[in-house]
Protein backbone atom coordinates (compact mmCIF):
# COMPACT_ATOMS: atom_id res chain seq x y z
CA UNK A 1 0.00 0.00 0.00
CA UNK A 2 2.89 2.32 0.70
CA UNK A 3 4.17 1.46 -2.67
CA UNK A 4 0.97 2.38 -4.17
CA UNK A 5 0.94 5.74 -2.49
CA UNK A 6 4.32 6.80 -3.40
CA UNK A 7 3.76 5.86 -7.21
CA UNK A 8 0.53 8.04 -6.81
CA UNK A 9 2.06 10.79 -5.57
CA UNK A 10 5.12 10.61 -8.29
CA UNK A 11 1.92 10.02 -11.07
CA UNK A 12 0.69 13.10 -9.03
CA UNK A 13 3.48 15.93 -8.77
CA UNK A 14 4.58 14.37 -12.68
CA UNK A 15 1.19 15.65 -13.84
CA UNK A 16 1.19 18.58 -11.80
CA UNK A 17 4.84 19.23 -13.05
CA UNK A 18 3.71 19.00 -16.49
CA UNK A 19 0.68 21.28 -15.74
CA UNK A 20 3.92 23.68 -14.65
CA UNK A 21 5.52 22.92 -17.71
CA UNK A 22 3.08 23.79 -20.17
CA UNK A 23 3.25 27.18 -19.82
CA UNK A 24 7.23 26.90 -19.98
CA UNK A 25 7.45 27.49 -23.74
CA UNK A 26 5.12 30.48 -23.51
CA UNK A 27 7.70 31.98 -20.76
CA UNK A 28 10.18 31.38 -23.43
CA UNK A 29 8.80 32.75 -26.75
CA UNK A 30 8.03 36.01 -24.37
CA UNK A 31 11.86 35.57 -22.75
CA UNK A 32 13.14 35.67 -26.48
CA UNK A 33 10.81 38.52 -27.52
CA UNK A 34 11.59 40.60 -24.71
CA UNK A 35 15.49 39.97 -25.88
CA UNK A 36 15.11 40.74 -29.61
CA UNK A 37 13.12 44.17 -28.40
CA UNK A 38 16.74 44.78 -26.08
CA UNK A 39 18.91 43.61 -29.46
CA UNK A 40 16.69 46.57 -31.70
CA UNK A 41 16.88 48.77 -28.57
CA UNK A 42 20.90 48.81 -27.33
CA UNK A 43 23.34 50.19 -30.05
CA UNK A 44 25.93 46.89 -31.50
CA UNK A 45 24.35 44.36 -29.34
CA UNK A 46 23.09 41.76 -32.72
CA UNK A 47 25.57 39.08 -31.79
CA UNK A 48 26.19 39.44 -28.13
CA UNK A 49 25.31 36.81 -25.80
CA UNK A 50 22.56 37.29 -23.26
CA UNK A 51 25.02 38.22 -20.69
CA UNK A 52 27.01 40.85 -23.29
CA UNK A 53 23.27 41.84 -24.05
CA UNK A 54 22.60 42.40 -20.53
CA UNK A 55 25.96 44.02 -19.84
CA UNK A 56 25.44 46.79 -22.82
CA UNK A 57 22.39 47.59 -22.36
CA UNK A 58 23.25 48.44 -18.43
CA UNK A 59 25.79 50.33 -20.15
CA UNK A 60 23.14 52.00 -22.05
CA UNK A 61 20.77 52.69 -19.72
CA UNK A 62 23.56 54.85 -17.73
CA UNK A 63 24.56 56.94 -20.85
CA UNK A 64 20.88 57.76 -21.52
CA UNK A 65 20.67 58.96 -17.90
CA UNK A 66 23.98 60.67 -18.80
CA UNK A 67 22.17 62.62 -21.52
CA UNK A 68 18.84 63.49 -19.75
CA UNK A 69 21.31 64.66 -16.61
CA UNK A 70 23.11 67.19 -19.33
CA UNK A 71 19.85 68.38 -20.67
CA UNK A 72 18.14 69.08 -16.90
CA UNK A 73 21.45 71.21 -16.66
CA UNK A 74 21.19 73.22 -20.18
CA UNK A 75 17.41 73.73 -19.11
CA UNK A 76 19.08 75.56 -16.19
CA UNK A 77 20.75 77.56 -18.29
CA UNK A 78 19.69 79.11 -21.03
CA UNK A 79 22.24 81.67 -22.06
CA UNK A 80 22.64 82.03 -26.19
CA UNK A 81 20.22 84.84 -26.05
CA UNK A 82 21.96 86.42 -23.26
CA UNK A 83 25.52 86.00 -25.29
CA UNK A 84 23.87 87.95 -28.17
CA UNK A 85 23.73 91.17 -26.33
CA UNK A 86 27.45 90.45 -24.84
CA UNK A 87 29.55 91.80 -27.61
CA UNK A 88 31.48 93.74 -25.34
CA UNK A 89 34.47 93.33 -23.50
CA UNK A 90 33.89 91.72 -19.69
CA UNK A 91 35.05 90.24 -17.11
CA UNK A 92 35.60 86.62 -16.89
CA UNK A 93 35.66 86.92 -20.95
CA UNK A 94 38.38 87.12 -23.39
CA UNK A 95 38.96 88.12 -26.77
CA UNK A 96 41.58 87.07 -29.53
CA UNK A 97 43.42 88.37 -32.71
CA UNK A 98 43.51 89.58 -35.78
CA UNK A 99 44.20 87.28 -38.25
CA UNK A 100 45.75 86.98 -41.97
CA UNK A 101 48.72 88.87 -43.25
CA UNK A 102 49.88 91.74 -41.56
CA UNK A 103 51.55 93.97 -44.33
CA UNK A 104 47.81 94.49 -45.67
CA UNK A 105 45.16 95.60 -43.48
CA UNK A 106 42.58 94.63 -46.48
CA UNK A 107 43.51 90.91 -45.98
CA UNK A 108 43.32 91.01 -42.44
CA UNK A 109 40.21 90.05 -40.87
CA UNK A 110 39.22 89.83 -36.74
CA UNK A 111 37.93 86.97 -35.28
CA UNK A 112 36.33 87.27 -31.91
CA UNK A 113 36.47 84.19 -29.73
CA UNK A 114 34.91 85.00 -26.29
CA UNK A 115 35.01 82.74 -23.54
CA UNK A 116 32.50 83.26 -20.43
CA UNK A 117 32.22 80.96 -17.56
CA UNK A 118 28.63 80.47 -17.14
CA UNK A 119 26.85 80.48 -13.17
CA UNK A 120 26.83 76.63 -13.93
CA UNK A 121 29.97 75.38 -11.96
CA UNK A 122 31.91 74.12 -14.32
CA UNK A 123 30.12 75.27 -17.47
CA UNK A 124 31.67 78.12 -19.74
CA UNK A 125 30.50 79.73 -22.73
CA UNK A 126 32.72 79.41 -26.13
CA UNK A 127 31.26 81.61 -29.04
CA UNK A 128 33.42 82.80 -32.28
CA UNK A 129 32.67 83.91 -35.49
CA UNK A 130 32.45 81.08 -38.17
CA UNK A 131 31.86 80.93 -41.71
CA UNK A 132 30.37 77.98 -42.82
CA UNK A 133 29.44 74.18 -41.18
CA UNK A 134 32.70 72.71 -42.31
CA UNK A 135 34.42 75.17 -39.98
CA UNK A 136 31.90 74.62 -37.46
CA UNK A 137 32.89 70.85 -37.31
CA UNK A 138 36.36 71.29 -37.05
CA UNK A 139 35.62 73.67 -33.57
CA UNK A 140 33.64 70.95 -32.37
CA UNK A 141 36.70 68.40 -32.61
CA UNK A 142 38.94 70.97 -31.24
CA UNK A 143 36.65 71.31 -28.12
CA UNK A 144 36.60 67.49 -27.84
CA UNK A 145 40.65 66.95 -28.29
CA UNK A 146 40.76 69.87 -25.65
CA UNK A 147 38.92 67.08 -23.31
CA UNK A 148 35.38 69.66 -22.99
CA UNK A 149 32.18 68.17 -23.24
CA UNK A 150 29.90 70.18 -25.56
CA UNK A 151 26.22 69.80 -24.12
CA UNK A 152 24.66 72.26 -27.20
CA UNK A 153 26.20 73.87 -29.80
CA UNK A 154 24.85 76.06 -32.47
CA UNK A 155 25.58 78.10 -35.33
CA UNK A 156 23.26 81.32 -35.72
CA UNK A 157 23.32 84.24 -37.95
CA UNK A 158 23.18 87.21 -36.65
CA UNK A 159 21.98 90.21 -39.37
CA UNK A 160 24.63 92.86 -38.81
CA UNK A 161 27.33 90.24 -38.40
CA UNK A 162 28.62 86.95 -39.96
CA UNK A 163 27.49 83.84 -38.17
CA UNK A 164 28.82 82.93 -35.18
CA UNK A 165 28.99 79.54 -33.63
CA UNK A 166 28.35 78.96 -29.66
CA UNK A 167 28.77 76.29 -27.79
CA UNK A 168 27.97 75.59 -24.44
CA UNK A 169 31.07 72.91 -22.59
CA UNK A 170 31.45 70.94 -19.38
Amino acid sequence: SRLSRSNKRKDCSSSSDNNNQRPRPRDRQLIQDRIKELRELVPNSEKCSIDGLLDKTIKHMLFLRNVSDRADKLRKHCCFQEADKMMVEESGASWAVELGSSSSSSDAQTCPIVVKDLDQPGQMLIEMLCCDHGRFLEITNAIHRLQLTVLHGVMEKSPPRESWARFIVE
